[in-house]
């Protein structure tokens, strides 16, 4: 895990700077565009239309450079992923020979193909996404409170319901993935050991007992499956719920705080 890390503290860091860069772009573009549409009846057309032309030539040449940024880091993603792949391959094959041979061959490929690919896109996307968030949403509140600090309540309690429903799925979403990881793994190490050990069945005549086994394994693997579709049901159906709350939530008390003169 500590060499992971190590590998994509620089995808982090420009992760975040790409992130953060965003921040006062859009900033900057929103309330110049404001000024402009507020001041429209003083403006002439020319200079109206030059202003609005340059705003998109600006904007078109930013989301450029934003895409061969990010198309830089995905490069980079796909190769340091590459050469964790490489780093795991060449301890397991520093394994003494015992070692090796109850190495379970099922829960190693699982690993490498699913579970090294979560992490790294944790740690390459997940965890700049969230101090980018982290960083925006302190941004918007410090702007909203020097501007209605009511409103700023608002928002926070807005987002505080938001997050109500990863929390509340968050321990069954862990068990059902690990579940679900662990019989792909056993599934993985059957096929594996039914075609490493293919003329012993033929031999003895044990293909129906073989067969029995996958289809006992993908019974499992149904059961599993249902569990984690039951519970991904229920956390979109929490977070289009929490959006309805948060949307006209906010357009219910924005509406009363004008009737009783609280915000202008």
């Amino acid at each position: 895990m500590n060499y992971i890390k190590k590998r994509f503290y620089i995808v982090i860091i420009l992760q975040i700077i790409l992130g953060l860069v965003l921040i006062p772009f859009n900033l900057i573009l929103s309330n110049y565009l404001t000024e402009i549409f507020s001041e429209l009846s003083n403006i002439q057309l020319g200079i109206f239309i030059k202003t609005i032309f340059f705003l998109l030539l600006f904007t078109i040449i930013f989301n450029i450079v934003e895409m061969v940024l990010s198309y830089f880091i995905d490069k980079l993603i796909t190769k340091k992923t590459y050469i964790c792949k490489e780093y795991i391959y060449g301890r397991t094959l520093e394994k003494t020979l015992s070692e090796l041979y109850y190495l379970k061959k099922g829960e190693f490929i699982e690993n490498i193909n699913d579970d090294l690919q979560m992490i790294i896109d944790t740690i390459s996307k997940n965890i700049p996404s969230v101090i980018v968030n982290v960083v925006v949403f302190v941004t918007f509140c410090t702007i909203l409170a020097c501007e209605n600090t009511l409103i700023m309540f608002i928002v926070i309690l807005c987002s505080l319901v938001q997050v109500l429903p990863g929390l509340f799925v968050k321990k069954s979403t862990e068990y059902n993935y690990e579940d679900m990881r662990k019989v792909e793994a056993e599934m993985t190490e059957m096929l594996i050991e039914g075609y490493r050990g293919f003329s012993v069945i033929r031999i003895f005549g044990q293909e129906n007992w073989f067969l029995d086994k996958i289809k006992k394994l993908h019974k499992k693997y149904e059961k599993v499956s249902i569990k984690s579709s039951g519970t991904t049901s229920l956390t979109t159906s929490m977070e289009a719920f929490t959006e309805y709350i948060t949307k006209y939530g906010s357009i219910i008390s924005a509406g009363v705080m004008y009737a009783y003169n609280l915000i202008d």
